[in-house]
């Protein structure tokens, strides 16, 4: 087969295999200087964001190619493209602060308790005025935990004061 690929060369290329040396370069067996370009090539799976570095790519790339070429060298799909396009911001300036991941444990007390508190006393420092008990959500595992542990402790307390007591003059014997 003159100056094409074979079936081989281009099944290797689907597959994401490494081509064979020339053999982008049109089989002619001359180092392959411009190597089969995809940068992200393992990390192009869907559900990964993207990039600041591949929306830049994409953008480059955009200014000669189609979008669907472009998006295919930066390392994800069509319609991110297509989408990119719509609002030109990097990722990385389309991010909303992140928000908390559960209810804040002080928000009952803070305005009622500590804020007063703090305005009475100029010179107050803050540091712990809610007890560990309060702390502790009603519904967290370390309650259940707590109440396993206090009864194993209870049950062992005598064998523990056995094991532990020591009697008046009490001395270390050495072994022979």
């Amino acid at each position: 087969m003159k100056g094409g690929r074979s079936p081989t060369e281009v099944a290797n290329l689907a597959n994401g295999a490494a081509p064979q040396r020339g053999a982008l370069a049109g089989g002619r067996g001359r180092p392959d200087r411009k190597r089969f370009f995809t940068p992200m090539r393992n990390h192009s799976l869907p559900g990964r964001h993207i990039t600041d570095c591949q929306m830049r790519l994409y953008m480059s790339f955009r200014q000669t190619e189609t979008a669907s070429v472009s998006a295919a060298k930066a390392g994800f799909s069509t319609s991110s493209a297509y989408r990119m396009e719509q609002d030109l911001r990097l990722p990385s300036q389309k991010r909303s602060p992140r928000g908390r991941r559960r209810r804040d444990p002080l928000a009952a007390v803070w305005d009622s308790e500590v804020v007063p508190l703090l305005k009475s006393v100029p010179g107050l420092r803050p540091f712990s005025y809610v007890s560990r008990e309060r702390r502790v959500l009603m519904d967290h595992p370390l309650r259940a935990i707590r109440k396993i542990v206090n009864a194993a402790l209870t049950a062992l307390s005598p064998e523990f004061e056995k094991l532990y007591a020591s009697p008046a003059g009490h001395r270390l014997r050495r072994r022979n």
